[in-house]
């Protein structure tokens, strides 16, 4: 069986009206804290069937808040000798 390498067919089947939502925003300068991001907040929170949802500019950031919200601080984490940086900059210098 092989393998598709790329789903961007797929995921842009009407490329024409994602471009249109983004030249919306584009235009407004609102994508933070905006009207578009509070959209998709609710949306997605109603996706998951959260009371709440919140956006963050990178996966970085959701690493961190995951971990504040759960209750994680710092000295109380242990990770392998091999992991993602990516983990190590979050936990190691998002409590300062």
């Amino acid at each position: 069986m092989r393998v598709k390498y790329s789903y961007l067919e797929e995921q842009f089947k009407d490329y024409q009206s994602i471009f249109k939502k983004i030249a919306e925003v584009v235009k407004t300068g609102d994508f933070t804290l905006g009207k578009a991001v509070q959209e998709f907040e609710e949306k997605f929170a109603n996706l998951l069937g959260a009371r709440y949802g919140v956006g963050v500019n990178s996966g970085t950031d959701a690493l961190f808040l995951f971990l504040t919200v759960i209750g994680v601080g710092p000295g109380s984490i242990e990770l392998r000798n091999f992991t993602i940086a990516f983990r190590i900059v979050t936990i190691s210098f998002g409590w300062r």
